[in-house]
């Protein structure tokens, strides 16, 4: 259960937990909602001044449900279409926080498109808005990858809009995806070096433990040291943090286990003994210090999939250590250059020909 923020503002949504939420008035109030669905529709009341008496009511409403008994009132006054500034709140809260770990991220592409969409009802946003506001969003600098989830993210607000009764139509369905360029990156060994010279020694355990297991940057900085068994020499990324919500093991290397430290209590990689949130400025500050422009925490995980694989170690192996579904995306990580590729058919000669006499030399 999440606890009531002391600022909240007054009319805002928070949800508290599943189906329970809470709304203050403008007096400074706290008034206790529930919501639930039916028929396809998402219901919200507010029916108390207390969790308890909120809890009670959703679990009379599921029990009606249940049985059968519960109806809607037939003079029901016609429902208001919102706005999508206002369907933009009712997704975060009841679906984006409550399913995806990424919400954030949904929040932050829904502030993109909010000066151009928020003012305008759901049912009267055409493709041709959608499709103009991603223009504008390629005008002002947005990459196509970036302009096309700006698109998937209104058609999947869409899909529960109709899911839940709001609208019955989804404008962002039909919208060609844009090219995408495939981008990649993979450090050189002395990049490497420079990188770990530059980095802080918080920075530095990241970086290393990233390069030598291939780890997303949001399961290093979810790992607990209850996670990690160092006598056989694997870490496990857990189903709630992994993408996919599938749990892995990822073997250690000697390096991967030293860039870890001392086992202790809670989290393995801590700035002043607190979890890490964030990473973004230092990792900056440290590639420009380093020299190294426009590389992602990513690209990390870019480099070990190609190291891996130009080390000997096969796709089907590789795709269980970088936990992906489908090894058509274990290929995409590979990027060898020239030089390891001709090293790779240069180290398949094993005997020398004269092609005049077919003998061998």
């Amino acid at each position: 259960m999440r606890s009531i923020p002391k600022d909240l503002e007054p009319n805002k949504i928070f949800t508290v937990e599943r189906g329970l939420y809470v709304r203050k008035t403008k007096a400074g109030v706290i008034r206790w909602g529930i919501s639930y669905e039916f028929e396809g529709r998402v219901i919200r009341e507010i029916v108390g001044v207390s969790k308890t008496q909120a809890r009670e009511a959703l679990a009379s409403r599921h029990a009606d449900i249940a049985r059968g008994k519960f109806s809607l009132k037939q003079r029901e006054k016609p429902r208001k279409i919102p706005t999508f500034e206002e369907f933009s709140r009712t997704y975060i809260e009841e679906y984006a926080k409550v399913n995806k770990r990424s919400w954030k991220t949904d929040q932050g592409h829904i502030n993109m498109a909010l000066p151009v969409l928020g003012k305008k009802r759901l049912d009267h946003i055409s493709q041709f808005d959608i499709v103009r506001y991603r223009n504008q969003r390629l005008q002002n600098g947005a990459s196509n990858s970036t302009a096309n989830r700006d698109v998937q993210l209104i058609r999947i607000m869409y899909v529960m809009a109709i899911k839940w009764k709001v609208v019955l139509e989804n404008p962002a369905r039909g919208i060609k995806k844009l090219e995408e360029r495939e981008r990649s990156y993979v450090l050189s060994r002395d990049e490497e070096d420079r990188l770990i010279s530059e980095a802080s020694p918080h920075m530095k355990k990241i970086i290393l433990f990233a390069l030598n297991t291939g780890m997303r940057l949001g399961e290093i900085l979810s790992l607990k040291w209850e996670d990690v068994d160092l006598e056989h020499g694997y870490a496990t990324v857990r189903k709630e943090v992994a993408k996919g919500k599938r749990s892995r093991s990822v073997p250690l290397n000697s390096q991967a286990e030293r860039s870890m430290g001392r086992p202790q209590m809670g989290n393995v990689f801590t700035y002043e003994n607190k979890p890490i949130g964030t990473i973004k400025t230092s990792f900056r500050a440290t590639c420009r210090r380093a020299k190294i422009d426009n590389l992602r925490f990513h690209d990390l995980r870019h480099t070990f999939g190609t190291r891996a694989v130009l080390s000997g170690v096969d796709l089907a192996t590789l795709q269980e250590i970088m936990g992906h579904r489908d090894i058509n995306t274990t290929r995409k990580y590979l990027h060898p250059s020239q030089t390891d590729m001709r090293a790779a058919v240069k180290s398949m000669e094993r005997k020398y020909y004269d092609f005049e006499g077919v003998t061998e030399v």
